[in-house]
Order: C-alpha cells, then sequence, then structure tokens
C-alpha cells in the first residue's frame, strides 16, 4: 500500500489526523451547518400567464423582468429560455445559471413576489457574471432587492 493510500485509508477510519470521519470520507455533521434556501418556481401556463397579463417589467440587454406583488406566498420565479437563445444544451445551461444567480439574491427579496426572467438573445455569449450583473440590476430597478451594495 503507498503512502498516500495508507494516510487517506487512515483519515477514513477517524484515526489519521484526529477527525472523525464515516466510512464514507464525510464527518458525521456534514451538511447540517448549511442552510439553502429552496426555489420555488413557476410552473403552470395559468402562473405565467397571469405575470404576463398583470406584471410590469423592465430589461436589460440579456434579460427581462417581469414582475408582480403578492399580498402572500413568498417568492416565485419562472425562467424562460426561448430557441433564438440557442440549441438545447446552450438553452439548458442558461436556464440552469439563471436559477443559480437567482438562487444567490433570492434571500435579499423580502416580499410576495412572483416574478419570470427572460432570456434574450446575447445571454448565448454572457458568461455567469455578466447575468448576475444583470439580475442584480433588474432587481434594484424593480426595488424588489434589498440587498447590501457590496458585489455578490
Amino acid at each position: 500500500m503507498l503512502r498516500a493510500e495508507r494516510s487517506l485509508q487512515s483519515d477514513f477510519n477517524g484515526n489519521g489526523n484526529g477527525n472523525a470521519r464515516t466510512k464514507t470520507g464525510l464527518s458525521p455533521d456534514y451538511g447540517k451547518e448549511i442552510f439553502l434556501m429552496q426555489l420555488t418556481t413557476l410552473k403552470k401556463n395559468r402562473e405565467f400567464g397571469l405575470v404576463y397579463s398583470r406584471g410590469r417589467s423592465c430589461s436589460t440587454r440579456l434579460l427581462v423582468l417581469i414582475y408582480i406583488v403578492r399580498r402572500a406566498g413568498g417568492v416565485r420565479a419562472g425562467f424562460s429560455v426561448s430557441k433564438k437563445v440557442g440549441k438545447s444544451v446552450v438553452r439548458n445551461r442558461k436556464r440552469r445559471q439563471l436559477k443559480e444567480a437567482f438562487r444567490l439574491f433570492m434571500e435579499d427579496i423580502p416580499m410576495n413576489v412572483d416574478m419570470i426572467f427572460l432570456a434574450r438573445a446575447p445571454i448565448a455569449e454572457a458568461d455567469f457574471s455578466a447575468i448576475k450583473k444583470d439580475m442584480r440590476y433588474l432587481l434594484k430597478k424593480a426595488r424588489l432587492f434589498e440587498g447590501a451594495d457590496e458585489a455578490k
């Protein structure tokens, strides 16, 4: 057995460097201290239709935000990426990036609101930091964002 394998084996058994670990290699309380907010998305055509018909909008070069403030229900978001953006692999990647960017800002939205983010064609060439920057700008412009002024 190589030296590296022995040290890994002792780490997993809990008798190497003093860290108690399970057989999976993770500490017994792994993940207990991390709290992730669950992203609630709009799923039904009726929900999207209500936001489209009664909502207010603001836009940037990459994104359009359509939102409606409600009395209760928390924050819900929908993400729409059309075929103008690209083929399915590109569209799904951009949708995942939109969801992740929104998840980062979600805790700073204090009100009950339904919102839809529409991706415009130039988003296909945009990187994740540009998407975050535009999303932050739209949320501030709509006065839905009450986060600190430091960059996330």
